[in-house]
């Protein structure tokens, strides 16, 4: 991805991210980098049921 700001500094970085999900743990998970960043988050949800 390129980059630059108002203030004339610019540059690239590199997007690497995967995301994966199971629906039978109810997990999401988002890794990998971003311009250098590490990225690691899952998520968990829970479901009530619907009234039907």
């Amino acid at each position: 991805m390129d980059w630059a700001t108002d203030d004339d500094r610019e540059g690239t970085c590199e997007i690497d991210i995967a995301v994966t999900f199971d629906p039978e743990t109810r997990t999401r998970t988002v890794s990998g980098t971003f311009c250098d960043r590490t990225i690691d988050h899952t998520t968990t949800w829970h479901h009530d049921g619907m009234a039907g």
